[in-house]
């Protein structure tokens, strides 16, 4: 299909959690994919790699992986195995009979800084604006400061508080609780990790996640994941979540889980 581009990639996080795991590893770097289509796209073998004749070995997508039209796939190190070098490398996007479908070569990343493009799927790539993980990629937004110097100050779009209107129409859609023979995450072997979550957003409007949280229990059960800043999900799209990424323990007699707003 003609339609899915590398969007994003932040390969040298140093201070910022990003992946919101509790604390700024080199897991936290990331790479964005766009649908620029209007249908969705079946990226089931599909791969990603760092190199053509060495780097890290290819992540090839899973069986299922579906990326909704005008949606974004946000893919940490932990879930590619990928891992960016910070001098200079280059990220590659290959369907599966190998043809290279898009590409990247980047030097001199800057610490928590993002290589964008200017826009969604089709600009040019871009180092000056603010990342923006499952986000649209926009310009960094002056706002006035609280003294009287010209100068702007550089902010990025305000996360979800408590005080914001709760959007009205994301909803726990599907779960898989007790996996056994099947290896759903693709990791090579079927174990528990296999349980998994899929959010849908039946809405005409993509809905920010950051602050809201899952759970298995109200008074117990597994620690509340917390989706991490710039969680997106698409108007009329799916997030699937795996344990490895909430660490909830689904258990297989019988459990409960929650989606809570912030």
């Amino acid at each position: 299909p003609d339609g899915v581009r590398l969007n994003e990639l932040l390969p040298a996080p140093r201070s910022v959690d990003w992946d919101g795991d509790g604390s700024p590893t080199a897991q936290d770097e990331w790479i964005e994919l766009y649908n620029l289509s209007e249908q969705p796209v079946d990226l089931s073998g599909w791969s990603l790699d760092d190199a053509p004749n060495g780097g890290s070995r290819p992540y090839v997508f899973p069986p299922g992986t579906l990326l909704p039209a005008h949606g974004y796939l946000l893919l940490f190190r932990r879930d590619t195995k990928l891992a960016l070098n910070n001098d200079a490398d280059e990220v590659r996007l290959l369907a599966p009979d190998g043809t290279v479908v898009d590409m990247l070569a980047y030097e001199r990343p800057r610490p928590d800084a993002s290589f964008s493009r200017s826009v969604d799927g089709v600009g040019d790539w871009v180092t000056d604006y603010p990342p923006s993980p499952g986000q649209p990629n926009q310009p960094a937004t002056p706002t006035p400061t609280a003294t009287t110097t010209p100068s702007p100050t550089i902010t990025l779009t305000p996360t979800a508080t408590a005080t914001t209107p709760i959007p009205d129409g994301v909803r726990l859609n599907e779960l898989l609780p007790a996996p056994r023979s099947v290896d759903w995450d693709g990791d090579g072997s079927p174990t528990a990790q296999d349980e998994w979550i899929e959010l849908y957003n039946l809405s005409e409007q993509p809905v920010d996640l950051s602050g809201w949280s899952l759970d298995d229990a109200p008074n117990g059960g597994s620690r509340p994941y917390v989706f991490p800043p710039g969680t997106l999900l698409p108007a009329h799209g799916y997030l699937l979540l795996f344990r490895r990424d909430t660490k909830l323990a689904l258990n297989n007699d019988a459990d409960e889980v929650r989606l809570l707003a912030p």
